[in-house]
């Protein structure tokens, strides 16, 4: 599995422009996801109640 990727500082900033003038939340959560690739965190989340299905 490789390192994640690497974003020069004018991609994330221009990246973090479009998560936060973004309605989608599609498109915050993508975002984000590229964001935490490149500075190699890890994404950790438990359910929460009021995000389970059923």
């Amino acid at each position: 599995m490789g390192w994640g990727i690497k974003l020069r500082v004018s991609q994330w900033d221009e990246l973090d422009r479009l998560r936060f003038s973004t309605k989608s939340k599609a498109v915050f959560r993508n975002g984000l996801i590229i964001l935490l690739s490149d500075s190699r965190d890890s994404i950790k989340c438990k359910p929460s109640a009021k995000y389970r299905s059923g």
